[in-house]
């Protein structure tokens, strides 16, 4: 899981507070996915936002761990209990699993109807 952000944009910093604040968001985060965030200017971010074609910041993103493939996203304000329903389908297999990739793309379809931006 990704999150990129812009010093200039207030949704950022709204985001750190409401969402990455959130204990329970929190919790699930470290206990299921590996977690990056990245702010503009840095290289790290500005080659995520070319390679992912993020048009609006902040931008979350989970990557299938084994192809890098962007397999859902949110962006702007995400509501922390909307956030929590569509990262459910995630928390079912672990990224070690050779499954993973093609399990978490179908999956991804499903949670991908609920995408912001």
């Amino acid at each position: 899981m990704v999150n990129i952000q812009s010093r200039d944009e207030f949704a950022s910093h709204q985001l750190n507070a409401d969402l990455w604040g959130h204990s329970t968001i929190k919790d699930v985060v470290r206990g299921n996915f590996r977690f990056a965030q990245r702010t503009l200017p840095h290289h790290e971010a500005a080659s995520m936002v070319a390679t992912y074609d993020l048009r609006q910041l902040p931008a979350v993103i989970i990557l299938d761990p084994h192809t890098a493939q962007k397999m859902i996203q949110w962006s702007g304000l995400i509501q922390p209990e909307r956030f929590l329903e569509d990262i459910l389908p995630f928390l079912d297999v672990a990224p070690s699993d050779p499954a993973a990739g093609e399990s978490g793309r179908r999956r991804a379809g499903r949670a991908g109807e609920g995408l912001r931006g």
